[in-house]
């Protein structure tokens, strides 16, 4: 099935797609209440994105729709309403990533990319399911 996305070829359908925040997003945000817990969430992804964009993931903000596509691992900015894709952030050629995994982490799973320079990033989301159709999407492709 054809999911329509912004900045994707014609020919390129998305395979499974799903709304990602950065790894510590939810342990962040329980760490204060209110502006304490906002606060610490923003430094948390400051750190999280310098380390992602050192790797190569691109990253616009926090919260992102995370997608696989024939060609390669797709990052959009969502939409305010619904979180769907509304602007594509960049993309991740599968020849970079040499594995993916997903696990647990209490109430959060979390989906690993493994990168060829070594580093590792990692997003996470209260629903482990269609992180799995991720990581075995981009399996298919390693």
């Amino acid at each position: 099935m054809a999911i329509p996305a912004p900045g994707l070829d014609d020919d390129e359908p998305v395979v499974t797609r799903m709304t990602v925040a950065f790894r510590g997003s939810f342990a962040a945000s329980t760490r204060g209440l209110g502006f304490m817990s906002s606060r610490a969430r923003l430094k948390s992804f400051s750190l999280w994105a310098d380390h992602a964009d050192d790797v190569g993931f691109p990253v616009a903000k926090p919260e992102m729709v995370l997608g696989v596509t024939n060609r390669r691992l797709v990052v959009w900015r969502p939409s305010f309403w619904f979180g769907r894709p509304a602007e594509l952030v960049g993309t991740i050629p599968f020849e970079n990533i040499i594995h993916v995994e997903v696990y647990r982490a209490g109430p959060t799973a979390v989906l690993v990319f493994g990168f060829r320079n070594g580093e590792f990033v990692e997003v996470e989301s209260m629903r482990a399911r269609p992180m799995r159709d991720i990581r075995d999407a981009v399996r298919a492709h390693l």
